[in-house]
Formats: C-alpha cells, sequence, structure tokens
C-alpha cells in the first residue's frame, strides 16, 4: 500500500471506528443485563480517550528560517534570507524555534554517510511551510510535504514527493541515520516532517535506527512520517535506547525494515514512553515486532493501528523482557498482520501488558497465536477486547498460552476465528509449565458450549456467556488472514449486546 501521511492518518481513525465495536467488544453494562450480576470492577467502556493537544514547552525567543538551499544572505534571519537546515541547527540556542520550508533536506550535501540532523535541548523544528508565514498556525503539514531524506546519492526511487515508500527503492549508499536525537529532553522538538530513506547498514552503532537514532534521550515528535527507512539491526524507522518521556504523537511508519527487532519502531530500556494517534502499516522485522517493538520498555500506547506488519515474532507488536515494567494499550487496533507465532501480538518472559479496547483481526500466524501469542511467564491483562478473523496454522486461533503464562481474559469476545488443529479459541500449551487463564465476563468459542465450561480454556471466573455467535455486523472468513476487511460492531440482537 503507497499513500501520503495524510491520507495514512485518515485510514487509521477509520479502522478505528470499523473495526471496533460500538459498543465496546463486550460492555459490562450489557452483561449485567443478561445475568443480574454486577460490572466488570474498573472495566473502561469509552472507545476512544480525548485527544492529547500539542503542549511543547518550547517558548519561542526568536525563529531561524530554514530552505532546501540558502536564500539572499543566508542568515536564516527571515524567508527570504533562509539559510539550511544544517546551518540552522548549528546556529539555534535553547528557546528557539527553526521554521523549515516544503521540499526536501539532506544531512550533507556530499557523501558523508555519517552526517545526521541532530536535535538539540529547547530547539523546535517545524515543517509544513510554503516559505510565506508569519504565524506557525498558518503552516499546512499535508499541503507543504517537508521532507528529510537520506538519499545523500540523489538515485533511489521515489514518488512526485521524493518520499521512498519501500525501502527496496533505495539505491546506493545512503545516511546511517537522517535524524539523530541522542542526549536531548522532552524541550526537542520535531514537528511536521516525513523521514526517508535513511540506510543503517553499517557497524555498530550504524546498524539501527535508519530513520532517527536516540541514545539517552527522550525528544518530543508529531505530525511525523517515517518512511522507506532501513536499519540492517533494530528500528528501522527509529531506535531508541536508554530512553525517558519519548513522546510520539499523529506519527505514522510506514515501509520500515529491520534485519533483526522492530521494523518500525525499537525501544530498549525506554521509560515513561508514550505513543499516541500513531499508525505501523507495511513494516517488516526479520525476528521480532514487525511494526514495535519493546524490550525492557513500559510504553503507554493509546489509539494506535497496526496494519499489514510482518515479522517471524510478533506481527504487529513483541514485548519482552519487562520486569521493571508492563506496557499498556488502550483503543488499539491489530488488522492484517502476520508471523510465524504471534500474528498480531506477541509476549515473551515476564511481560505483561495491560490492553483496554483493543481489537484484533484478520491476522494470522503459521505455528500458533493467531491474534496473540504469550509465552514464558506473559500474563496479560485484557478487557473489552476482541479476536475475530483470526487464523493459524496449529493451535490457539485467537489465542496461544504457554511456559506459565495465565493473562486475565474479561469483557472479551473470541469468534470466528480458526486453526489448523480445532479446538477453542484458546490454547495452553503444558509442554514445559502448565497455563491457567482466568475469564469472566466473556464470550469465548469453544469454552462453554451448551453453558457447560471446556476447562481446556482455563479457569471460569464467572458470568460467562455460552457459546454463541455475537453477530458482528459484517465479520470475514478466518481464511481470508490476513486482512483488514471486515466491520466488527455488534448488531443489536447480538447475545453479547
Amino acid at each position: 500500500m503507497k499513500t501520503d501521511s495524510h491520507s495514512l492518518r485518515l485510514l487509521a481513525i477509520v479502522l478505528v471506528l470499523v473495526l471496533t465495536s460500538a459498543k465496546g467488544p463486550v460492555k459490562a453494562q450489557s452483561l449485567r443485563s443478561l445475568n443480574g450480576s454486577a460490572a466488570v470492577p474498573g472495566a473502561t467502556l469509552s472507545l476512544r480517550e480525548p485527544q492529547p493537544k500539542s503542549n511543547h514547552l518550547v517558548i519561542a525567543e526568536s525563529i531561524r528560517y530554514a530552505a532546501p538551499v540558502a536564500l539572499g544572505s543566508g542568515d536564516c534571519s527571515r524567508w527570504e534570507n533562509a539559510c539550511t537546515l544544517q546551518t540552522a541547527l548549528q546556529l539555534a540556542t535553547p528557546g528557539e524555534e527553526i521554521w523549515v520550508q516544503q521540499g526536501v533536506h539532506k544531512p550533507t550535501p556530499d557523501a558523508a554517510r555519517d552526517a545526521t540532523f541532530q536535535l538539540e535541548s529547547g530547539v523546535a523544528l517545524y515543517g509544513g511551510f510554503a516559505g510565506t508565514e508569519t504565524a506557525r498556525d498558518q503552516r499546512n503539514v499535508v499541503a507543504n510535504v517537508t521532507v528529510l531524506s537520506g538519499d545523500i546519492d540523489g538515485n533511489d526511487l521515489t514518488g512526485p514527493t521524493s518520499v521512498v515508500t519501500t525501502t527496496a527503492h533505495i539505491r546506493g549508499a545512503n545516511s546511517y541515520h537522517v535524524v539523530t536525537g541522542s542526549s536531548v529532553d522532552s524541550s526537542a522538538v520535531l514537528d511536521g516532517f516525513v523521514i526517508t530513506a535513511g540506510q543503517a547498514n553499517g557497524e555498530v552503532p550504524n546498524n539501527n535506527g535508519g530513520g532517527m537514532l536516540n541514545h539517552y534521550s527522550g525528544p518530543t515528535l508529531e505530525n511525523i512520517t517515517f518512511s522507506g527507512n532501513l536499519a540492517i539491526h533494530d528500528g528501522g524507522g527509529m531506535a531508541n535506547y536508554n530512553c525517558s518521556g519519548l513522546t510520539l504523537t499523529k506519527v505514522t511508519f510506514s515501509g520500515n525494515q529491520a534485519g533483526f527487532d522492530g521494523g518500525g519502531l525499537y525501544s530498549n530500556a525506554c521509560r515513561l514512553m508514550r505513543v499516541m494517534r500513531t499508525t505501523f502499516i507495511d513494516n517488516i522485522a526479520d525476528n521480532d515486532g514487525g511494526g514495535m517493538k519493546n524490550y525492557a520498555s513500559d510504553p503507554l500506547i493509546t489509539d494506535a493501528v497496526f496494519i499489514h506488519n510482518a515479522a517471524s515474532y510478533g506481527g504487529g507488536l513483541f514485548n519482552g523482557f519487562n520486569e521493571l515494567g508492563n506496557p499498556v494499550l488502550m483503543n488499539v487496533v491489530f488488522s492484517g498482520n502476520q508471523a510465524s507465532e504471534g500474528g498480531g501480538m506477541m509476549g515473551y518472559y515476564h511481560s505483561s501488558p495491560t490492553l483496554t479496547n483493543v481489537i484484533f483481526s484478520g491476522n494470522r500466524s503459521t505455528l500458533g497465536g493467531g491474534g496473540m501469542r504469550n509465552w514464558n511467564h506473559n500474563s496479560p491483562i485484557l478487557t473489552n477486547v476482541t479476536f475475530a478473523g483470526n487464523s493459524t496454522g496449529t493451535e490457539g486461533s485467537a489465542i496461544y498460552n504457554g511456559d506459565d503464562s495465565n493473562p486475565l481474559l474479561q469483557n472479551v469476545i473470541a469468534w470466528n476465528n480458526e486453526s489448523g488443529n480445532p479446538g477453542p479459541a484458546i490454547f495452553n500449551d503444558a509442554t514445559y509449565e502448565p497455563c491457567n487463564p482466568a475469564i469472566r465476563f466473556s464470550l469465548v468459542q469453544g469454552c462453554n458450549p451448551g453453558e457447560v465450561w471446556n476447562s481446556v480454556c482455563g479457569a471460569n471466573n464467572g458470568n460467562n456467556l455460552p457459546d454463541a455467535d455475537p453477530l458482528f455486523v459484517a465479520p470475514q472468513p478466518a481464511g481470508n488472514a490476513p486482512t483488514t476487511a471486515g466491520n466488527y460492531r455488534l448488531q443489536m440482537a447480538s447475545p453479547a449486546v
């Protein structure tokens, strides 16, 4: 799929509205009316959280103006004397803003692959300007595409805006990292850019973070697209190490690739990280997390979409080694992703995220866990989560649990998923240590036929609905996975309403 950042944001909104049940996957008050019991304590019923407003901490003391090529005197003082972006970054001091004119900006005019746009604390970069504006709110980031490109030798295959849409179109030798945000705090702002054609294929550290590389930092990014960036190790689009306070809002990761982990986004030992209103589409990782991998990191992920991503483990998202904290996901869609294990999402080794208002639809795995796979002491908490139209070649069409993984399911629907080895939508592998999920207030296919609980699913913690078609508006056959098609709102006649 090839499209611009504006279209991707619209697609994300449409998918959240279409794929998620209008009443939540199973509403607590609906279950109360069915069985006369109290609702699940603390259940979150709102479909979407209020959207955060931009609140950048930088108060501009002065403005520097940048253009693809220097104009006039090139002293950065006004549009007609705009300097290059690299010059503006070298001159800027804390408290200043840099307004960047539409067009293509490269870290270097020569073949120096280690050249990069280095962010600075206290300096805010804003793209989307035509080059005549007198106020920041006059810019238009959609109409005035502002590209930060690693195509320093100028031979990549691009579209009309000079954006690389897939790493297969990279030619020659590009910048190792288009942008670097190391050793900066949240006052380093990057807003309104497309970052493309990074090629991190060198020795350490030039094998991570093709689009952007961050060490010991927490910059603020908004209205950013990472497109067609490559890393032979981790973080094709973006790689973060030992970060704190990193904030991503309205960011799209599209067509990025990693030779190991985190095709779109990779984070290692990151705390207080927020990922909001973000789209992961068509990203690939050879190992973990086609869209995103969190290693020993605990991001808050809200209003996000993972579609058409691919990896060996965790097609959309992979979480692992999170003993010090666990990711939190709210209002998230996983659709059309694929992997060997964990088509939509995989958790490994003490990674127990909390998921609220999440849908897994049309995801595919070959070796277990069409929607989700939990392995090695991975016990997520799922509230208001729907699994539909997912498929796997073995067991666990919706969820596969193994090696002492014991998730809690409450207000969950798992229906119309498909596995190569027939069985309930949940599979618990007892090869190493037994698994015993706790399930309540849920409708899970194969777990309560005729109101007789099937203990292979886990523990019946009460108020589970008997097996019955939940009557989605327009479900897709699980055999169609991977696919993003389908409408998983509930009809009014649904037994879960």
